[in-house]
């Protein structure tokens, strides 16, 4: 069989045919290999939402809603509840992004929830801690997924009071205080799936001091209190020495 040569023109031009080919496969390969990767990210933040969102119920005015399922609408570009009346009826669907206040919702129904069970108004007041008493801490959280911090009141127990006690310093102040060891509940949609125990100081009517948090000073109430967030400085500082103490030493004793 002969073999007739190619004229150099028709060698280049098959060799870019076949180089064009090349790429189209390349190509092909890369867009698949993207829309694999993407796919991948897109079930691991399903899962995640579905871990902190999925059957909670919350509370959006006076109506308390389940959520049922957690999807993407591509065409807003945003992930969605799908939610029902609770008891069945109305169905609706809710953002899940930084401006729809789900965490919140959640929250405020958990709290209403627990009000009820008490079968009274949540106590007012303050009111000297006792092992047995239920308490909420100020805590602040950072949500990864919106990139935002925010403040929520964690639900704790009080446990028991401690033998030994905790040392504070101020400058060159010293006391001791009693230690408390108290249990927070689980809350799994701030990613503490079970329940935790912590050693604090009862400081004030309202500030704590964690032994387990790196020494922090929070803010604490009692359970079902409306006490809202406030600056502590009143609390452990005073401008005045005949109105507020000016020392650790003097607070706590």
């Amino acid at each position: 069989q002969r073999t007739v040569p190619l004229h150099p023109r028709q060698a280049g031009t098959r060799e870019m045919e076949r180089e064009a080919k090349r790429l189209r496969v390349s190509e092909a390969s890369s867009t698949e290999g993207e829309r694999r990767e993407e796919s991948v990210t897109m079930e691991v933040r399903r899962r995640k939402l579905e871990v902190r969102y999925l059957n909670r119920t919350f509370l959006d005015g006076s109506e308390s809603r389940v959520i049922e399922a957690i999807e993407y609408e591509s065409g807003d570009a945003v992930w969605v509840a799908k939610t029902r009346l609770e008891g069945g009826g109305e169905e609706a669907s809710y953002y899940l992004n930084a401006a729809s206040g789900m965490d919140e919702m959640i929250e405020a129904h958990r709290r209403r929830d627990r009000a009820e069970k008490q079968g009274s108004e949540p106590p007012r007041g303050e009111q000297q801690c006792s092992p047995g008493s239920h308490i909420e801490v100020l805590w602040e959280v950072y949500d990864e997924e919106k990139e935002e911090s925010s403040t929520v009141w964690f639900r704790a127990e009080v446990l028991e009071k401690l033998a030994d006690r905790h040392e504070l310093r101020d400058g060159e102040e010293c006391c001791e205080v009693d230690k408390w060891k108290i249990r927070y509940d689980a809350r799994p949609e701030l990613s503490q799936p079970e329940a935790v125990e912590h050693v604090v100081c009862f400081l004030s009517a309202r500030a704590l001091f964690d032994v387990t948090s790196e020494d922090a000073v929070m803010q604490w109430r009692l359970e079902g209190s409306t006490d809202d967030p406030a600056d502590l400085t009143a609390e452990l500082v005073g401008d005045d020495a005949d109105q507020e103490p000016s020392t650790v030493k003097e607070q706590v004793e």
